[in-house]
């Protein structure tokens, strides 16, 4: 059942008065049904797969907490192969399979046909990290075993947060689960609130975009220069609308349901640098990378070689470079099995490796040049730069193959593409859809750029919360009048929720 459907949103809209009209003990089991039932409508083949994996995590947890160091470990390692086997089954057997195949034929073959014709589960990649994080805080001493299992396959496909997100670690929303929670009508109104600015993101923008930008980055070669950098740059929008849009509409409906759900979007394209970007851009994701993957490899990188400085240079540098490498590089194939994604996180890797390298040099050449880091010229530069870094970097993510990339880079940063006659440029891409509806998306666009930038000193939810109910209504109708009238309908899903 798509999240954008009339369907779901009836479903959805009676779970919640449900509900919040059963007795406290009976909600989540209430809960867990509804979560089996739309991970079913999904693919009812996989349910007992999922069943049986958290079945052996909830076993494999309580037996660590009552076992000796070394059982725990193999303990450990036996639930992050059951799970990273699943994943790497479902989401990576293709790939490899091209790898081998000139080497293992037979293998190959056989591989091909076991895997050949089964779709990926629901929400594959983002309740496996979360069974990750589970086993490894229980094992580190962070969380407790859950108790009940129920709870634990609640956690796992928690339906508003199964598609794509947001990845909430267990010691946060278990116990959401167990307490005891009444009506609020603030979370009514912030979850409506927060439903329908992602609603205004995904089908207001980034569908609209969407019907602009994906011709440019399948066919790069019929168009100019100008038209290239203008379809990078909206795609940049693009895809965060879309993606936040989803956050925020999954993060509004558990708001409904009274829980708090991680904030996932945090103005990314404010951020001053790229590992500020990193910071508000996917947050549970960055989050999770750097305390599973970034920090466990950097020590590990630090043990092995304990001496101060390394070539010259010290030692935790190297740590940090390799360690941001490869965990980049792990992020970038977790969106999916191409090589595209690989070159996407690599780029970023080596973004943030030359961001750490130069981060003295830099400093001692603001110095010397006298520049103000808190001046409003200095750091508007500093997020021009930065948002320009990350929409190059999303060419790769766009692109169908690394040829294409290659292509739409090499037509972009020839001089003699800008006004090649028999291609496209800029007027003719930005008026593909007509002069209206562009107008409608840079208006929107600029609505949300304001937004945003007003986010910091301004709570627009709480700010129109506290308005006589006439101002409040008023602006409520008039917000749902506009999603109706410049809302994208059409049949669609998220970007993200192939990952």
């Amino acid at each position: 059942m798509p999240f954008l459907s009339v369907d779901f949103l009836i479903a959805a809209s009676v779970a919640v008065i449900v509900f919040h009209a059963l007795p406290v003990q009976w909600r989540s089991g209430f809960l867990l049904l509804c979560s089996l039932a739309f991970f079913t409508l999904a693919g009812p083949a996989y349910l007992p797969l999922v069943i049986l994996l958290t079945l052996a995590d909830f076993k494999l947890a309580s037996w660590m907490a009552v076992s000796g160091p070394s059982r725990r470990r193999g303990l450990l390692w036996l639930g992050l192969l059951l799970n990273g086997g699943v994943l790497v089954f479902f989401k990576f057997t293709l790939l490899l399979n091209g790898l081998l195949a000139p080497w293992l034929p037979a293998w190959s073959e056989s591989l091909s046909r076991l895997r050949a014709g089964l779709l990926v589960p629901l929400g594959l990649s983002y309740f496996i990290f979360k069974k990750f994080s589970y086993l490894l805080d229980c094992y580190w001493g962070r969380s407790q075993p859950e108790k009940r299992f129920s709870r634990l396959l609640l956690y796992v496909i928690f339906f508003p947060e199964i598609t794509a997100g947001p990845i909430d670690r267990a010691n946060r929303l278990l116990p959401q689960f167990a307490a005891s929670r009444r009506f609020d009508r603030l979370d009514l109104s912030a979850g409506c609130h927060q439903i329908l600015w992602g609603l205004f993101k995904k089908i207001v923008i980034a569908d609209r975009l969407a019907l602009l930008t994906g011709p440019v980055f399948r066919q790069p070669e019929n168009f100019q220069s100008q038209a290239l950098l203008a379809a990078v740059l909206a795609f940049s929008v693009q895809i965060y609308c879309d993606f936040s849009g989803y956050s925020d509409m999954a993060i509004g409906l558990g708001r409904l349901f009274g829980f708090r759900l991680q904030l996932n979007f945090d103005r990314p394209y404010f951020a001053l640098t790229i590992a500020d970007f990193w910071k508000r851009w996917h947050v549970s994701l960055s989050f999770w990378l750097r305390d599973y993957l970034f920090l466990p490899l950097s020590s590990r990188v630090l043990r092995c070689f304990p001496q101060e400085r390394l070539l010259g240079v010290r030692t935790e540098v190297h740590a940090y470079v390799l360690a941001g490498l490869a965990t980049m590089t792990a992020c970038g194939i977790w969106h999916g099995a191409a090589w595209t994604f690989a070159a996407w996180g690599l780029l970023h890797g080596i973004y943030l490796a030359v961001g750490l390298v130069t981060r003295r040099s830099r400093r001692r050449l603001k110095k010397r040049l006298g520049l103000s880091r808190q001046s409003a010229l200095h750091r508007s530069l500093q997020r021009l730069v930065t948002f320009l870094l990350v929409s190059l970097a999303w060419i790769f993510f766009a692109s169908p193959s690394l040829a294409g990339a290659a292509s739409l880079f090499r037509r972009l940063f020839d001089p003699g593409n800008w006004f090649a006659g028999a291609t496209a440029g800029w007027s003719a891409w930005s008026h593909a859809l007509g002069g209206a509806e562009f107008a409608v998306v840079c208006g929107s666009v600029l609505c949300l750029a304001l937004v945003e930038a007003l986010q910091g000193r301004i709570r627009f939810g709480g700010w129109l919360r506290s308005r006589r109910w006439p101002l409040r209504w008023a602006a409520y109708y008039l917000f749902i009048l506009c999603l109706l009238l410049f809302g994208i309908f059409a049949s669609s899903k998220f970007i993200y929720q192939g990952f």
